[in-house]
């Protein structure tokens, strides 16, 4: 899911502030709602063939037959957010790319919080164990979405999102997509490690190896999430100041 979030969220905010600063408005909101629109169609399908495929995806992913039960109960309800994720992950660049880093800081720390608060009062207080902590997942995605939404829908945007009178543009979706392909690459590879770890532990050393190695992974990414953040503002802030350049304005693609 991550994977595509970038694909069409880190792919479409460096297109839309070049657009900002050449004054470009409408190029900008068509690259938004474009890039929404893929986010809400990949998303759709990945919940489909999740529903579909979970089973053998899980024993892919590294279940085993001890594991497989509680794996599918949390699966079969985090599919059901995928739509949130995909908007809150994929929507949240255009917030920042606006100007507006603490709206979009606040996407992160509001689906934390409340993930923090609602998983003990699922999994102890409602006694629903790994669906729980599901439900409790979801429902802080849902929150992170609703914070996203309102603000794009709200006066304080100077892009909003919307569909009326939208029909999709290809050829700006394919441009989106070009840019975000190495986010897209990244993402998806980092899981294909993860795959083949976790279908090497099981092997040699079982469930208790990956439950290990996912506490570690939570941890290196815990780690790692401050040089993440920097390292696409700085990228975010040079594509701004591109933007700003007379040559680089009459270099960038048009035509949306």
């Amino acid at each position: 899911m991550t994977a595509f979030a970038n694909l069409f969220g880190a792919g479409g905010a460096p297109l839309c502030s070049i657009a900002r600063g050449k004054g470009n408005r409408e190029s900008a909101q068509s690259i938004m709602r474009n890039a929404y629109f893929m986010l809400l169609v990949s998303g759709a399908v990945l919940t489909a063939v999740g529903l579909v495929f979970h089973r053998p995806l899980l024993y892919l992913f590294g279940a085993s037959d001890a594991t497989y039960p509680y794996a599918a109960s949390y699966l079969t309800v985090y599919l059901l957010g995928t739509l949130c994720v995909m908007t809150s992950l994929g929507l949240n660049p255009y917030i920042n790319c606006q100007g507006f880093a603490k709206i979009g800081m606040l996407t992160v720390v509001v689906g934390a919080a409340a993930n923090i608060v609602l998983d003990p009062v699922f999994i102890f207080v409602l006694h629903l164990g790994v669906r729980g902590a599901a439900i409790a997942t979801v429902i802080s995605q849902m929150l992170s979405t609703l914070w996203v939404l309102r603000f794009l829908t709200g006066r304080q945007a100077e892009l909003k999102i919307g569909f009326r009178g939208f029909q999709p543009d290809f050829a700006c979706i394919r441009r989106i997509a070009t840019l975000g392909v190495s986010s897209f690459v990244m993402s998806f590879t980092d899981s294909l490690v993860q795959i083949a770890c976790n279908a090497t532990l099981l092997t040699f050393g079982g469930d208790i190896y990956i439950s290990v190695m996912t506490v570690l992974n939570s941890v290196r990414q815990i780690a790692q999430t401050p040089s993440w953040r920097s390292q696409t503002a700085r990228r975010r802030s040079s594509a701004s100041t591109t933007a700003r350049r007379p040559t680089a304005a009459c270099a960038a693609p048009s035509g949306l």
